[in-house]
């Protein structure tokens, strides 16, 4: 019986392993969910898709990492005449390179599927405003720091009647996946209210 060769047995190990991250479809080390969100009533801003948010709502949060809002403030009023801008800001959680299974697909020339436009690159944040009748009252998911609601989503809001919750979930995405510790990552809620 003739004896593998070191490189042979390298190969097919690499190999193996190379099969495993693309049958899984999941390379991230996160744990996905098995049914999917609906996500019909979600805001798109910046580079976000709904492929990239689809990702986060999979994958379980941590909770108290996240997004710091900063507009509005805890207990913050707001008046219901002018849409306020909501902004956040996240203690820098980016790697400086892709999670090692992208690298190999790179090396190998294997390229990234793309259903609707470019892959999500760099963080992305969704922005949820609920009230405890509405847990979804305003969804956006975005790849800025900020998002001012349109008159129409700001009436929508304002016709909930409060007590309003802002949080904001953040991920860092490589090629329009989570990467190893990019999240996702929950913040830390603000509570607001908006007076006439």
């Amino acid at each position: 019986m003739p004896q593998n060769h070191p490189l042979a047995v390298l190969a097919a190990i690499l190999a193996a392993g190379l099969l495993a991250v693309g049958v899984s479809g999941c390379d991230d080390g996160h744990s996905h969910a098995t049914t999917q969100q609906d996500i019909s009533d979600v805001l798109y801003v910046g580079d976000a898709n709904d492929e990239a948010l689809t990702e986060l709502l999979a994958a379980k949060a941590v909770v108290g990492a996240g997004a710091v809002v900063d507009m509005p403030a805890e207990g913050t009023q707001l008046s219901a005449k002018t849409a306020p801008t909501f902004a956040w800001h996240t203690e820098e959680q980016a790697r400086l390179w892709p999670s090692l299974p992208r690298l190999v697909d790179r090396w190998f020339g294997v390229a990234p599927a793309y259903a609707h436009g470019d892959a999500v690159n760099g963080q992305a944040y969704l922005l949820v405003v609920s009230t405890p009748a509405q847990p979804k009252l305003l969804r956006v998911f975005t790849t800025q720091s900020s998002y001012q609601p349109a008159p129409a989503a700001w009436a929508k809001l304002v016709a909930a009647g409060g007590p309003y919750t802002a949080l904001v979930t953040t991920a860092r995405f490589d090629t329009g996946k989570i990467t190893s510790d990019g999240g996702p990552f929950a913040g830390k809620p603000a509570h607001f209210a908006v007076v006439p």
